[in-house]
């Protein structure tokens, strides 16, 4: 795994080093997903200190990204789903009313 590819940082309001450009977060975030996935196959022949030291890598790069929505520079924006119409001339199971003979 390569891992000595410098990334162009800037600060941003908070004091986190955050990439200049978003190719360069997405790459980061593909590093640390790549290192859990070698982690998740490799566990086992890694020394205790290899492994804490790839799994400390892991932590530093979550708390990145936590550190990132904190700082509202990663936000957060999901897309609406389909939502049922409020006012609909159908009538479904639950609105059908049964009157008592």
């Amino acid at each position: 795994m390569e891992n000595n590819k410098e990334y162009q940082t800037i600060t941003n309001s908070k004091g986190y080093p955050i990439p200049k450009y978003f190719k360069y977060f997405k790459e980061l975030v593909n590093k640390d997903r790549e290192l859990a996935e070698y982690l998740c196959m490799n566990y086992e022949k890694l020394g205790s200190e290899d492994l804490g030291a790839l799994l400390e890598q892991v932590e530093q790069g979550l708390s990145w990204i936590v550190d990132l929505i904190d700082s509202k520079n990663l936000v957060y924006k999901p897309k609406r789903g389909r939502q049922k119409p409020k006012n609909s001339n159908k009538k479904g199971f639950e609105s059908v009313q049964t009157s008592k003979p």
